[in-house]
């Protein structure tokens, strides 16, 4: 509000300078002589007061907004970093059996480095961008009311648009996510087995197998491009509309219409061309990257094992002797997987291996 009170009150400022300036010739001479000089001096501070007071709002309201912002996003990813790496520590150790090295090195590298780095520009650049378009259609309606009526079929329009784009746009990301892992796998497994690689002289396999990894993710990254430019294109005639309905309703209606409102009405339509599309690029780009933060709250939520400490302790003088017995014992590494000890009996006396 501060941000475009400033142009607002630029106009309101021009209308009075030319309002004072259409009516000084009918002042008498004297009269001119002794109060212009001191009328002009006051509203010339007063205008200059109230333009600097809206600036220094903007400036104020800015920086407290950025660090309110970066300070919860940046908590807020750090706590889920904290949580995950506890819920990693205690899991079972069957999840790292099932899951490649990969696939857990992928959400603590790129998807923690999406939510500390990325998430917190792109958020705050969105929803700062997403309030100034909504001020373009605020001075525009003001100006001219009737705007309001081609502006309602384009907003459902875009809607339209935007739930369609990001239906396929998140499955890319998502896609794209999955086809990321394997690089980081084969990669890993690689460097720890650089030796046997070298004794089998397997290099040119792995290779082979590493690009062709690389060339799957690609190709969805590349997707991913094209889609958000196919959307860009969209956004773009939406906005071509809206600055014609504009400029033909300031032709329609110059009547009523001063030449400071015409002028802010079109300055601020045009901004729209590449501000609209940046700023729903930006709200795609903030749900694809909370695919990261989905992926990391599905890895605090992992099952954890028994608790390192139980409240039964054993007597202070256990053990007394290395014996173990095992007494009809059935195992599975799940709860719905295969026995692979059945009914096993066995005593190990102390001493025996």
């Amino acid at each position: 509000v501060a941000y475009i009170l400033q142009d607002w009150w630029l106009v309101y400022w021009a209308r009075a300078e030319v309002s004072n300036s259409t009516a000084a010739p009918f002042t008498s001479i004297n009269s001119s002589i002794n109060a212009t000089p001191t009328d002009g001096e006051f509203h010339l501070t007063f205008y200059l007061s109230i333009y600097s007071g809206l600036t220094a709002a903007a400036v104020v309201f800015g920086f407290v907004r950025s660090l309110l912002i970066f300070h919860g996003l940046v908590k807020s990813a750090q706590t889920l970093h904290n949580n995950m790496f506890i819920a990693v520590l205690g899991t079972h150790v069957h999840f790292f059996d099932v899951n490649p090295i990969g696939r857990i090195l992928n959400r603590f590298s790129k998807d923690i480095g999406q939510m500390d780095s990325m998430l917190p520009i792109t958020f705050v650049d969105f929803y700062q961008l997403f309030l100034q378009n909504v001020g373009v259609v605020a001075v525009a309606a003001s100006v001219i009311p009737l705007l309001l009526i081609p502006v309602i079929p384009l907003l459902l329009f875009f809607l339209y648009l935007r739930r369609y784009y990001l239906h396929t746009s998140r499955d890319v990301k998502r896609l794209e996510s999955t086809a990321r892992s394997p690089v980081f796998s084969h990669l890993s497994s690689s460097l720890q087995g650089l030796w046997t690689i070298r004794a089998f002289r397997a290099q040119e396999r792995l290779k082979k197998t590493f690009d062709s990894y690389q060339d799957l993710h690609s190709e969805v990254w590349f997707l991913f491009l094209m889609t958000s430019r196919w959307f860009a294109l969209r956004l773009d005639s939406i906005c071509s509309l809206f600055i014609t309905f504009t400029a033909f309703g300031c032709i329609i209606f110059r009547d009523g219409l001063e030449a400071g409102q015409v002028g802010l009405v079109l300055t601020y339509a045009v901004t729209l061309v590449g501000n609209f599309q940046w700023t729903v690029r930006q709200s795609a780009e903030v749900e694809n990257m909370m695919t990261s933060v989905e992926r990391v709250v599905e890895y605090t939520e992992l099952e954890s094992e028994a608790p390192w400490e139980t409240e039964k302790r054993p007597p202070p003088g256990w053990p007394s002797r290395g014996m173990v017995i095992f007494d009809r014992v059935n195992f599975s590494y799940t709860a719905d997987g295969p026995l692979v000890l059945k009914d096993i009996s066995a005593t190990i006396h102390p001493g025996e291996k």
